[in-house]
């Protein structure tokens, strides 16, 4: 009897003990720089985490840098701060009231040759499936929203995220996410001004194709309110896109304006653009185009394209 009340006396003391060490590393500033220093050893200096403040159950934490390295890239963050309800983590609910950082690098050093796949759940010690976020703080733009996925497959997923700029040229958007994580769709709205602009579509992170299909809209668009010394112009903007093998776009377009106008006055001359294009980021072949010029008249042909160096033409 006397043997038994001992083990239970050590597994209380123990019980204590491990209760002790968890709230000394998760509500202690000590607990969460001895914590950060071992997760940095533990990647093997992939992670490093410097100057934090805070710790885990405190409202507010602050990281003077935090950087990431992998084999295909590097991520810095400087400066960053959350401003955020722990308790709400009882809820299965992540609130956060502001996420800032002075600075964010993002240097991807080479093409990742493993294939994404989908995950066999998402399910979290505490069940969270829910993020709010009050303000997240960037040099562009404030962004408020919130998002919810479900926990097992198919991954039911639904958020709605806003944003919005103050000067030099105030401007709002919004951000609608559906459907499932292997198929989001998306649609966003922005304005500025008279301008306003609609893209809309459906990601597929685990796919060959990451982008199915893209359609973008716009009008009330001028040059002049964007860039310095650029000409005045009204244009209004349509496509619809889809990719091909070798992460290229496929999609026709079209681009009209119904402010033209000689460049010696200020204005684009050109009145309307229509065609074909084939590229990404790097290059782009143009084909099937009429660029209407106005008095110029009106010029069909094929571009082959560098970005950013200036436009080749390829065909007659």
């Amino acid at each position: 009897m006397k043997r038994l009340l001992w083990t239970f006396v050590a597994l209380v003391l123990l019980l204590l003990a491990l209760l002790g060490g968890l709230g000394w590393l998760a509500a202690t500033p000590d607990g969460m720089r001895w914590l950060t220093g071992e997760l940095s050893s533990l990647s093997q200096g992939r992670l490093k985490i410097e100057g934090v403040e805070g710790h885990l159950l405190s409202p507010s934490l602050a990281v003077r840098t935090l950087e990431f390295n992998s084999a295909t890239q590097r991520i810095r963050v400087e400066q960053a701060r959350l401003d955020w309800q722990p308790r709400a983590l009882w809820q299965r609910r992540l609130v956060i009231q502001q996420l800032s950082a002075q600075r964010v690098v993002v240097e991807m050093l080479k093409p990742s040759v493993e294939p994404s796949t989908l995950p066999a759940s998402l399910r979290l010690p505490f069940g969270l499936w829910q993020l709010q976020l009050d303000s997240l703080v960037t040099p562009w733009a404030s962004v408020r929203g919130q998002a919810s996925i479900a926990q097992d497959a198919p991954f039911a997923l639904r958020g709605r995220f806003d944003a919005l700029r103050g000067d030099p040229l105030p401007a709002q958007a919004g951000l609608d996410l559906q459907g499932r994580l292997d198929a989001i769709q998306f649609k966003l709205d922005a304005t500025a001004k008279d301008m306003n602009a609609l893209a809309s579509g459906e990601v597929a992170p685990f796919a060959d194709l990451l982008l199915p299909r893209l359609l973008v809209a716009g009008q009330g668009i001028n040059p002049a309110q964007w860039v310095a010394g650029a000409p005045t112009a009204r244009l209004a903007f349509s496509g619809v896109f889809e990719q091909q093998p070798g992460q290229r776009l496929l999609g026709s377009f079209s681009l009209s304006n119904t402010d033209a106008g000689k460049l010696d006055s200020g204005r684009l001359p050109l009145m309307q653009l229509v065609g074909a294009v084939l590229g990404d980021a790097q290059s782009a072949d143009f084909s099937a185009l009429e660029i209407d010029l106005g008095a110029a008249g009106i010029w069909p042909g094929c571009i082959a394209a560098c970005m950013p160096a200036v436009f080749k033409r390829r065909c007659s």
